[in-house]
C-alpha cells in the first residue's frame, strides 16, 4: 500500500487577478473594429465562410440547446435564473458579466514552484496533482486575462517538470532511437512522457510510482503550445508586458539547472520525439486517458497547432531563440510534422459541408474535437469547424452539459453508490443510466463563437449568428455554476487507497465511506445523474449533481476565457446597437435556428 503525504494548500492565487482583469476597462482590446451601418457589410465575407445550404446540415435549434423540461428543472431556484432564461432577442449585457465575475468563485491557484493542482477541493483526489493538459487551459486563461507574471511562472513550472534528468532522458530515447521510436512509443518500450506529476510537500512537480496511462499526446502537444503562444504574445511589441527574450531566457534557465538542455531544449528535443514517433500516425489514450485509439483528431490536431505557434516564433527570431544541435534537421522535422499532421486532419475533420468530423475509429462522436474549435485551432477553415459543431450538436449535447464521448462510465449516473466502482466508476447497466454531463465545453464553445463574431465584425460583417450562439453557450456555462451547495456520501470498495488521505488498514481490501462537499458558485467538473434522489418538494425523481472535482480549475480557466471573449463581443455588441439603433438580435435567420 503506498501512502501519500498531505500536500499544503497553494500559496499563489490567481483567480481574484484574473476576475478583476476580466471586469476592468477592454478599449484596449478592441482594435479597429467598424461600428457604423456604411462599414457593415450586407453580405457575409467570401472567404472563410459557408452559404446557406451548406449551413442547412448544422442541426441547431436555439430552444433545443436551451429550455426543455429537464433543464427548467435543473436551472430552477438557480441564482443566475433570471440570465440564463433570458429570451433569444435579449443579450447578457457586459454590467451582467462583471457581476457575473463578483458572484462566481474563481480559485485557480499554484505553488512558488508553478505547480498548479487539477483541484483545490479537499474532498478531491485531484488536490495532489498536477495534470500537464489542466495546466496548460489554465495558463492559457492567465494570459488572455493579462495575467502575465503568473502565466510565466506556470510555463517555468511545466519546462522545469520536463526537464528533469529522468523526463528529459525518456524524451530522448525516442529522439536517439529514430527507425524504432514509432512502434516503440505505442507499446511503451521506453515507457511514456508523463503527464501527471505529483506535487510534493513543498508544493514541487515530481515523478509518481504510481501506474497512470501516460501516453497523451493531446497533453504534450498542449504544453508546447501554450508556451510558444506565450512567447509570441509577449513577442507582440504593442503588448504591454513586452518581452521579446522570455522564451531565451526561461531555456537559459533550464540550462542553469540541467546542463544537458545545453546542449537541445527540452522544446525542440520534444518536438523531435514527436516526429520520430509519428504523432500523426500513431496510438495514445488522448484527454480520457482510458482508451487507446489510433490517430485521434484532437491529439493530432494540438500537436499541429503547437508546431505552428513554434515556427512562427523561431522564424522571427533566426531559429536561436532556443538551444538547437542542428537547426536544418529542426526545421525539416518540424515542418515533415506539420505537413503529415495536416493531412490527418483532413482525414478526421472533413470540408465537404456533409460528413460529421470523426475523433478516432473507435470513438466517432468525442467532445475532444471541441479542442480544436478553441483554445487549439489548428488552422481549420469553416467548413471543417462546423463538421465539429455537427458532431458536438448531433452526439454529445446534454441538459446539464456535454458528455465525452460513448461507452463513459467515470462519475456516470449513481456512481457513488456501485460500490464495485473504486469511487469514480459507474454501473453502465443501472436502469436509466445517464453517463456524465461535463463543464468544460460550453465555455469553450461559447469562446469560439464569441471570437467568430468578433473576427467578422472586424472584417466588417454582422455575423449576428455567432453571438447568438457564443450567448446560448454563456448560458448553459452559467447554469452549470453550482446553484447550492451540496452533499452527499461516497461508499465503495477499496483496492488501491494511494489517491486517497492517508489510510492506516491491516487489509489492501476494505469498504471506504468518503463525504463529498461542494460548494455554491462553483465550476465542477461534471455532473451525475442521481436516480435516488427524490425531491421533497415537487416528489420529482431523479437529478443532476456536481462530481466531486469542484471546483475543476480547469472549468474556472475556461469561463475565465468565455468572461473575456463575451466580454469583447457584447461590448461590441452594445456599441453596434448604440450607434445603428438597431438590434441585430431581433430577427434569427431560420436556416440557422428552425
Amino acid at each position: 500500500m503506498l501512502i501519500l503525504h498531505e500536500v499544503p494548500p497553494p500559496k499563489v492565487h490567481v483567480g481574484n487577478a484574473i476576475a478583476a482583469s476580466l471586469a476592468g476597462p477592454f478599449a484596449k482590446r478592441i482594435k479597429n473594429i467598424p461600428l457604423t451601418p456604411e462599414a457593415i457589410a450586407a453580405k457575409p465575407p467570401s472567404t472563410n465562410y459557408v452559404t446557406p445550404k451548406e449551413r442547412l446540415f448544422l442541426p441547431i435549434h436555439g430552444q433545443r440547446l436551451t429550455v426543455d423540461d429537464d433543464f427548467s428543472y435543473f436551472v430552477a431556484s438557480h441564482p443566475f435564473k433570471n440570465l440564463i432564461t433570458k429570451p433569444d432577442t435579449e443579450y447578457i449585457t457586459t454590467s451582467e458579466l462583471t457581476e457575473i465575475l463578483r458572484k462566481v468563485k474563481f480559485e485557480l491557484a499554484c505553488y512558488d514552484t508553478g505547480a498548479m493542482p487539477a483541484s483545490t477541493n479537499p474532498s478531491s483526489s485531484y488536490s495532489k496533482f498536477a495534470w500537464t493538459r489542466d495546466m496548460a487551459n489554465k495558463t492559457m486563461s492567465m494570459i488572455e486575462a493579462g495575467c502575465i507574471n503568473e502565466a510565466k511562472r506556470i510555463v517555468y513550472g511545466m519546462a522545469s517538470f520536463y526537464n528533469l534528468p529522468e523526463n528529459r532522458e525518456l524524451i530522448k530515447k525516442y529522439v536517439a532511437n529514430k527507425s524504432s521510436a514509432k512502434i516503440a512509443y505505442r507499446l511503451g518500450h521506453y515507457g511514456h512522457v508523463p503527464i501527471r506529476a505529483q506535487i510534493s510537500s513543498n508544493g514541487e512537480m515530481v515523478n509518481s510510482n504510481h501506474p497512470w496511462a501516460h501516453n497523451q499526446l493531446d497533453a504534450i502537444g498542449a504544453w508546447l503550445y501554450v508556451t510558444f503562444y506565450l512567447a509570441n504574445t509577449l513577442s507582440d511589441n504593442s503588448h504591454q508586458n513586452h518581452d521579446q527574450d522570455f522564451l531565451k531566457n526561461l531555456d537559459h534557465h533550464l540550462s542553469t539547472v540541467n546542463g544537458d538542455n545545453s546542449n537541445e531544449s527540452i522544446f525542440s528535443l520534444t518536438f523531435s520525439m514527436l516526429h520520430n514517433i509519428e504523432c500523426w500516425d500513431n496510438y495514445d489514450v488522448g484527454p480520457w486517458e482510458d482508451v487507446y485509439a489510433h490517430k485521434r483528431a484532437s491529439s493530432v490536431g494540438i500537436c499541429l497547432a503547437a508546431a505552428k505557434q513554434a515556427k512562427q516564433h523561431l522564424q522571427v527570431n533566426n531559429w536561436n531563440n532556443i538551444r538547437i544541435s542542428d537547426t536544418e534537421r529542426f526545421k525539416h522535422e518540424l515542418q515533415n510534422l506539420m505537413h503529415h499532421s495536416g493531412l490527418a486532419i483532413e482525414d478526421r475533420i472533413p470540408r465537404d459541408g456533409i460528413r460529421n468530423a470523426v475523433e478516432c475509429d473507435e470513438f466517432k462522436s468525442d467532445a475532444a474535437l471541441t479542442f480544436l474549435l478553441y483554445p487549439y485551432n489548428p488552422g481549420l477553415d469553416y467548413s471543417q469547424e462546423l463538421a465539429i459543431l455537427r458532431t458536438i450538436y448531433g452526439h454529445r449535447l446534454g441538459t446539464a452539459g456535454i458528455t465525452r464521448r460513448d461507452k463513459d462510465i467515470y462519475v456516470g449516473a449513481d456512481y457513488p453508490y456501485n460500490i464495485d466502482g473504486q469511487g469514480i466508476y459507474a454501473n453502465e447497466y443501472v436502469q436509466d443510466y445517464k453517463a456524465a454531463q461535463w463543464a468544460i465545453f460550453d465555455p469553450l464553445l461559447a469562446c469560439f463563437f464569441f471570437k467568430k463574431f468578433a473576427t467578422n465584425l472586424k472584417n466588417g460583417f454582422m455575423d449576428s449568428e455567432s453571438f447568438k450562439l457564443g450567448q446560448v453557450h454563456l448560458k448553459r456555462s452559467l447554469s452549470q455554476v453550482t446553484k447550492n451547495s451540496d452533499v452527499y456520501l461516497k461508499r465503495y470498495y477499496l483496492k488501491d487507497p494511494i489517491d486517497y488521505k492517508q489510510l492506516e488498514r491491516e487489509s489492501h481490501e476494505c469498504i471506504y465511506e468518503e463525504l463529498v462537499k461542494v460548494s455554491q458558485f462553483s465550476c465542477p467538473e461534471a455532473y451525475w445523474y442521481d436516480n435516488h434522489f427524490i425531491d421533497p418538494n415537487t416528489h420529482r425523481k431523479g437529478k443532476w449533481r456536481p462530481n466531486e472535482n469542484s471546483p475543476l480549475l480547469w472549468t474556472e480557466a475556461n469561463f475565465a476565457l468565455m468572461i473575456k471573449e463575451a466580454m469583447i463581443a457584447t461590448h461590441l455588441m452594445e456599441e453596434y446597437i448604440k450607434t445603428t439603433d438597431k438590434n441585430p438580435l431581433d430577427t434569427v435567420p431560420a436556416h440557422i435556428l428552425n
